[in-house]
């Protein structure tokens, strides 16, 4: 399988594999997808919790 490398929106990369039409990272770029994993989701997910301190920290991207 041939496997490409692509330039993502936030300047990062992702590998490409045409025959599946399939990117390994967003094409929005890691840094989103790491924010969005791991940083608003872990947030949110203490927000659910009711955690006051959290809630006053969380950012919207």
């Amino acid at each position: 399988m041939e496997r490409l490398i692509q330039l993502t929106e936030d300047g990062s990369y992702t590998l490409f594999i045409p025959e599946m039409d399939e990117h390994y990272h967003s094409v929005h770029g890691a840094i989103q997808e790491s924010l969005h994993v791991f940083i608003n989701a872990g947030f949110r997910q203490l927000e659910k919790k009711n955690y006051a301190f959290w809630r006053s920290v969380l950012v919207p991207v």
